[in-house]
């Protein structure tokens, strides 16, 4: 009788914990002088997500400050990848080389509002079930188009979606 009652504790204490978990990509990762990385909504317990998949998860880029408001961004979608050094047309400014951590070959760009203190529009990224966990799935930055005579781009830390 006990361990029945000792197996329902411990299935609903896992339960608790979101089956997506957002946090930074293993560092180097953006321009130094950007550490922020874009935002998860809609997070669920992994036994939901194995078995039914998750139609409410939401990705958003953030860039407050340093980067002047009001400037264009964008998801950078990719499969992870170790850090790659890039530099122009990064903005020097926020610091050389900026590290991009997707196959540049998987990279999705999508427009996302603009920079400022509050995050862009939530864009839907609905999960399929996936039947267990399965580790990194995508790193995801958030690129700022800076505007100038020879415009250049900031890049924000990258954000690690794991399941």
């Amino acid at each position: 009788m006990r361990t029945p009652f000792l197996s329902l504790i411990a299935l609903l204490a896992t339960s608790l914990l979101p089956a997506q978990v957002c946090g930074p990509a293993p560092p180097p990762s953006g321009q130094p002088a950007i550490p922020m990385t874009p935002m998860c909504f809609g997070l669920v317990a992994p036994q939901i997500v194995w078995a039914i998949g998750n139609p409410g998860f939401l990705m958003a880029s953030w860039a407050p400050p340093p980067i002047p408001a009001g400037l264009p961004t964008f998801l950078v979608f990719g499969a992870p990848a170790p850090p790659m050094p890039i530099g122009p047309p990064l903005n020097p400014a926020f610091g050389l080389p900026g590290m991009l951590v997707t196959v540049p070959p998987t990279m999705i760009v999508v427009p996302n509002g603009v920079s400022g203190a509050a995050p862009g529009p939530p864009i839907p990224l609905p999960i399929p079930p996936t039947g267990g966990p399965l580790g990194v799935v995508m790193h995801v930055h958030t690129l700022v188009l800076m505007p100038g005579p020879a415009p250049t781009l900031a890049l924000t830390g990258a954000v690690a979606l794991t399941i």
